[in-house]
């Protein structure tokens, strides 16, 4: 896993990319109890109040778009809900400004590299673009 410190100085020590969390000015917006909170190339987040993703290896980090790998599973419990997650890749995309300050990346293309659960991770299970910000994105599904 890419310590944040790595993250934030530019280069990921696993893959060699270069990229520029520090300098971006784009965040992923993390869900936590009632806040949004903004996070530059963190190694965990919640990208929705219900979706947790840990152990997240960035390869690349920009304005743009950010890429990497990650673990995505359910928020809730496992036990009550029955979803356990994996592993999958992630690409960030469509910086949207709600009004707080910051920008955010909207939209998360999800493709699964393990396979993923039945069902119960908030529609994410099927992969594909994710709009975590409302439809600013365009995708219209979350």
């Amino acid at each position: 896993m890419l310590s944040p410190a790595a993250a934030l100085l530019g280069r990921n020590v696993l893959t060699g990319a270069v990229f520029s969390a520090l300098a971006s000015d784009t965040h992923v917006a993390s869900f936590e109890g009632e806040d949004v909170v903004p996070r530059k190339a963190p190694p965990s987040f919640m990208a929705t109040g219900y979706v947790g993703v840990s152990s997240v290896t960035w390869t690349e980090w920009g304005d743009e778009y950010a890429e990497g790998y990650a673990r995505i599973s359910y928020g809730r419990p496992s036990w009550a809900f029955g979803a356990e997650g994996g592993r999958v890749r992630m690409r960030l995309s469509c910086p949207v400004s709600p009004g707080d300050g910051f920008t955010y990346f909207g939209a998360y293309t999800v493709t699964w590299l393990s396979p993923p659960p039945q069902s119960g991770v908030d529609g994410w299970e099927d992969g594909g673009v994710f709009s975590v910000l409302g439809d600013a994105c365009g995708s219209g599904e979350r």
